[in-house]
């Protein structure tokens, strides 16, 4: 007999996802960069926290990147890539975003609650958005909720095997920023990096290849 006719047998399909768990087992950790600690419930005071970390990415940002210039930065707690949306917004204003592209590992309901809101004001015309089918097993009502919410709306969803974390912003006035990012769209108490380019050939190249998700997953 072989040593390895004794090994226990697993149904990867059952496990729990890992990621809430360690997100909750890190949630209370130091800080690695000095920034204050801080947890709030998911209740209405969290619209308020939200409301202060659209203005920390506005701070952080500072403006938008010229044409071939890329800002690199670097927070923790301090807000999420969903933020990143708006603050375009608010630099940019009164343009509004043509097109936006999300590529995220997971997101959360208070962040799908928002981009839907800016799609039903104007601020947004057409939107893409791709997430992990590994975070959909884990919380099938939310992406259900997500998938019909942009749907009714006639933009593009798609789950698959997804890593990435990317945002495509396309302004009406012509300029076209990629965002790449270690963070997901959803709050999380890690150090995360985020770049903001300004350059026109990257999103086309980023476009393309989440233009073929969108496709494959409508055939």
């Amino acid at each position: 007999m072989n040593w390895t006719d004794t090994l226990t047998t697993i149904d990867v399909e059952t496990l729990a996802a890992p990621l809430p768990s360690m997100a909750v087992a890190d949630a209370d950790k130091a800080t690695q960069i000095g920034s204050d600690r801080r947890h709030v419930g998911r209740t209405e005071r969290a619209v308020m926290l939200d409301a202060r970390r659209l203005q920390n990415a506005i701070k952080h940002i500072g403006r938008l990147p010229d044409p071939g210039e890329a800002f690199h930065l670097i927070t923790e707690k301090a807000y999420s890539m969903m933020h990143v949306i708006p603050a375009v917004l608010h630099y940019a204003a009164p343009v509004r975003i043509r097109y936006l592209a999300i590529v995220t590992l997971s997101f959360s309901r208070v962040n799908m609650v928002d981009l839907l809101a800016m799609i039903d004001s104007g601020e947004i015309e057409r939107v893409d958005f791709a997430y992990s089918v590994y975070f959909k097993s884990n919380n099938k009502d939310q992406c259900t909720q997500l998938a019909e919410g942009l749907t009714a709306r006639g933009q593009r969803v798609y789950s698959g095997l997804i890593h990435a974390k990317i945002l495509l912003i396309e302004l009406d006035d012509g300029r076209a920023f990629t965002v790449e990012s270690s963070a997901n769209l959803r709050s999380c108490a890690s150090v995360e990096q985020i770049t903001i380019f300004h350059d026109r050939p990257l999103l086309e190249f980023h476009r393309t290849w989440i233009s073929g998700l969108m496709e494959n997953q409508t055939k």
